[in-house]
């Protein structure tokens, strides 16, 4: 899995935002992608993050008394280049699974972008698309009785042991909390605990790398 190509699972061509456009327009585009961040760009080049975060800070109504405090009046005037992330933590193109788990292992981001050179964004991945593929990797083959005995040994020396199985099984679990539970930002540090749990049997070949 950590030498695979982030191209693998990272979304090509994501929906995106410019700087000019408005909250309002940027929050209309999460909710018809159903997504939580959208790279901001002008021209193909990848100038910010907006996340649905950013967006809650836009309702925070400023101090002066003739501001509008409705919600879809304030995302209405504020502008995306007003609330968006500058400071950017991208992946290149050639970078693999494991380089995104490293960016992503820092708990304060959940979505990175995918550049090409000169900040030319090709896609996103984000720390779901993460989670989904090491939840793909738990799943082994089962041995079949084929009378072949050198076939037979190849599947069972891919049985994990007790204790890899059980850290697998924690790990499956928080997999699972975190996918479902719609709140993936609360059951970051379960699944990095699980995730350590596991690394703690990597030395062994029954666990996959």
């Amino acid at each position: 899995m950590r030498d695979q190509p982030i191209s693998r699972i990272m979304t090509p061509d994501p929906v995106t935002v410019t700087p000019t456009e408005t909250a309002a327009q940027a929050f209309a585009a999460m909710r018809t992608a159903r997504c939580h961040h959208l790279p901001v760009v002008e021209a193909g080049v990848l100038v910010g993050m907006l996340g649905s975060a950013d967006l809650v800070k836009a309702l925070i109504s400023p101090l002066e008394p003739d501001h509008p405090r409705s919600g879809q009046a304030l995302l209405e005037t504020r502008r995306v280049a007003a609330i968006m992330a500058r400071r950017l933590i991208t992946l290149p193109q050639q970078a693999t699974l494991l380089d995104a788990v490293k960016a992503l292992a820092r708990g304060d981001i959940h979505a990175l972008p995918v550049v090409a050179p000169g900040n030319m964004l090709v896609g996103i991945v984000t720390s779901t698309d993460l989670v989904e593929a090491l939840r793909d990797t738990l799943v082994y083959p089962v041995a079949r009785d084929t009378g072949d005995d050198a076939e037979t040994a190849a599947h069972s020396s891919a049985v994990p042991s007790a204790a890899a199985s059980t850290a697998l099984r924690e790990l499956y679990r928080a997999v699972g909390h975190y996918l479902h539970s719609g709140r993936g930002d609360l059951e970051h540090t379960r699944l990095l605990q699980a995730w350590s749990h596991v690394r703690e049997h990597q030395q062994s070949p029954d666990l996959p790398r």
